[in-house]
């Protein structure tokens, strides 16, 4: 499954610090997609002081090209995959090899910009669990949500994993992603829904917007209607897991078309 865990970090002859932040990026990269990761990973090197970024990669056919970029990283762990495990299994790589207080999950078609990851810090208030950043309009609801100040939300919400910083407390009491979601979709929403009934808040940064593109590797691996189906799937699979709870997942709430 994995090829190799490769590391560069300088720690100056010194122990190894352990990183406020642990960055885990799932990664496939193509020529087609290149400027947008390219891009992404340059914003996480510049904006991202007090990280590590941990790197999971699914066997991209040009991940050749990024290596000049990802070898400027002071701080980078990069886990190898010889086939595509999808990104449910890529996180949970990550979060196993984590280690910092605060892990963020962010997907490879990201913008980050400065301050990004004290202003998610700085949102870990009471039982606050989880903290997720707007996005750009780009059709997911972590672009339309009303809020434009730190936020709780209410029961049964969710925060989108393009990227989302989780506290070490939530992952020791509730664990990895649910890879029952497969390649990915679906996994979002479950783990949000696991870690409100573990009694954690979700708390949604309307004032931070972190440009996302959204679903740059799905689109070059699955038709439209693929995703669609899939999606749906995810939804139906959610539905059999939260049966009989006192929280209802949000996209639990629509019905399936009759046509998928």
């Amino acid at each position: 499954m994995i090829l190799f865990w490769s590391y560069t970090g300088d720690t100056g002859g010194e122990a190894e610090a352990v990183p406020t932040y642990d960055l885990i990026v799932p990664n496939f990269v193509t020529l087609a997609s290149l400027p947008i990761v390219r891009q992404c990973l340059e914003s996480v090197r510049q904006h991202s002081p007090g990280s590590r970024l941990i790197l999971v990669d699914n066997a991209s056919p040009a991940l050749d090209q990024i290596e000049p970029e990802l070898s400027r990283h002071p701080n980078i762990l990069k886990i190898l995959n010889r086939e595509n495990l999808g990104f449910v299994n890529a996180v949970n790589q990550g979060l196993r090899a984590s280690t910092a207080d605060y892990v963020v999950i962010i997907n490879n078609d990201i913008v980050v910009v400065p301050d990004w990851l004290p202003r998610m810090q700085a949102a870990f208030t009471g039982n606050v669990g989880l903290v997720g950043p707007r996005s750009n309009s780009n059709g997911t609801i972590s672009g339309e949500l009303p809020y434009r100040t730190a936020t709780i939300l209410p029961p049964g919400q969710m925060l989108v994993f393009f990227c989302v910083a989780i506290k070490r407390a939530v992952i020791d009491r509730i664990g990895l992603l649910d890879e029952s979601f497969g390649i990915g979709l679906g996994d979002d929403d479950e783990y949000c829904w696991r870690a409100q009934q573990a009694g954690f808040d979700l708390c949604y940064l309307g004032d931070l917007t972190i440009h996302h593109w959204h679903k740059t590797t799905f689109n070059q691996l699955y038709s439209r209607e693929e995703i669609r189906k899939m999606g749906w799937d995810a939804v139906d699979n959610l539905r059999a897991k939260s049966t009989g709870s006192s929280i209802v997942p949000q996209a639990c709430r629509h019905t399936r078309p009759s046509n998928i």
